[in-house]
């Protein structure tokens, strides 16, 4: 800013620049304020490449035999005619590894009575056999590289 002097008895012009002020001080001079230069501050931001990676994901495969025992079971039915009366039905039961359903019928007597017609046996029989089997096998792997940042080229003046 520029400050200038004046006496009490000096007069002021004004020249209709904006900006300009006059302040009158107490008991001996004017001060006529002009500004010359104004800054002004503008703050951005720009992303700057600072590093580069280069991602590379592979798969791997590989067949692979493997070895295990299979188990697996089988059921067989046997129907064994029983044809006698019982008084009441006779649940289910185990014999060994055998399985005795029995199934019984109503008949019309006289007097009802329950006949045991027949048991159904199932036995499980189980069997162990070794298999062979190739099944494929992944592996994942990744590859990280890191390219040179690319500088730009300076103009030479």
């Amino acid at each position: 800013m520029l400050k200038t002097g004046m006496t009490p008895h000096s007069s002021l012009s004004t020249s209709g620049r904006e900006g300009r002020r006059t302040v009158r001080m107490p008991e001996s001079e004017i001060i006529e304020t002009i500004p010359l230069l104004e800054e002004t501050v503008r703050i951005e931001k720009r992303q700057v490449e600072k590093e580069r990676l280069i991602v590379r994901k592979t798969v791997h495969h590989r067949d692979e035999t493997i070895e295990t025992l299979l188990r697996s079971q089988e059921l067989s039915v046997q129907r064994v005619p029983v044809n006698r009366m019982v008084a009441e039905m006779p649940p289910i039961r185990e014999e060994g590894d055998v399985l005795v359903v029995p199934v019984c019928e109503e008949v019309l007597v006289t007097e009802r009575r329950l006949i045991l017609k027949e048991e159904v046996r199932i036995r499980r029989t189980e069997t162990h056999q070794p298999v062979q089997q190739t099944v494929r096998l992944r592996r994942e792997e990744v590859v990280v590289e890191r390219p040179p940042l690319a500088t730009p080229s300076k103009k030479e003046s």
